[in-house]
């Protein structure tokens, strides 16, 4: 999670000011019966930036044992 927090600045940097970027929390219930929460909404930079980087410092990882991705894929994956 650290590695994202020091990248997505760096590439908020090199982009557009009117290219469009959200920020979204994935997890586990996080606003029931929904599994994520939007942190900052989809709008240009020039205007969302500030909302992006200073919510992004508040974002921590919690280990569960799930993921999304290993949700979505778990029909084929196999655990011994």
């Amino acid at each position: 999670m650290d590695g994202v927090k020091q990248s997505v600045p760096l590439l908020i940097a090199g982009l557009a000011p009117g290219t469009k970027v959200g920020l979204w929390e994935f997890g586990n219930q996080l606003d029931p019966p929904h599994d994520l929460v939007q942190l900052a909404p989809l709008e240009p930079l020039a205007t969302g930036k500030d909302t992006i980087l200073s919510q992004l410092t508040a974002v921590t990882a919690i280990r569960t044992g799930t993921s999304l991705m290993l949700q979505a894929t778990g029909a084929t994956l196999s655990f011994g």
